[in-house]
């Protein structure tokens, strides 16, 4: 998967991260000290591998995933009874769009022919749209893509 991930430009900082990032299952497309088919799932970025899963963490994932999530995670402890101040993505709705939210584009996986492909279905979820939200869509450039984020505590997330 490609995916470029927009930083805090309102704030004086670079719009734009781009980053090649993989999870490649079984090995088949590493050239490294394991074998082929091995059932490892391994994560790299750009050209440097970072590390792998072994397979016996995931045997049900022995040749292919069915889902994979993109996006952010907030913990919610309520300290106090009040929601965590801890932003997500950076820290604006996906309403505020471009040069504010955080986003990920150009989403894609690699197919069962070790091909770069965009998803077939991309479905969103949000477990409190008052706090962070997401919004996706799909064309131009950014082809699928999608803004996240929020702020969290704030005054329509008490």
């Amino acid at each position: 998967m490609e995916i470029t991930e927009q930083d805090s430009s309102h704030i004086g900082l670079p719009t734009d991260m781009k980053r090649r990032v993989a999870l490649i299952c079984c090995a088949k497309a590493l050239s490294k000290p394991a074998d082929p088919g091995d059932g490892n799932w391994w994560l790299q970025i750009e050209d440097q591998v970072l590390g792998y899963w072994p397979f016996s963490l995931f045997s049900h994932l022995k040749d292919s995933a069915t889902m994979i999530e993109w996006g952010g995670e907030i913990v919610d402890s309520r300290t106090g009874g009040e929601h965590t101040a801890t932003g997500m993505g950076s820290g604006h709705f996906p309403r505020e769009g471009f040069g504010k939210a955080g986003y990920f584009r150009n989403i894609q996986i690699v197919d069962g022919f070790n091909k770069l492909v965009e998803p077939a279905q991309l479905a969103t979820f949000t477990s409190q749209s008052s706090c962070y939200d997401i919004r996706s869509d799909h064309g131009g450039a950014w082809k699928t893509y999608f803004y996240y984020g929020g702020p969290g505590r704030s005054p329509s997330c008490p």
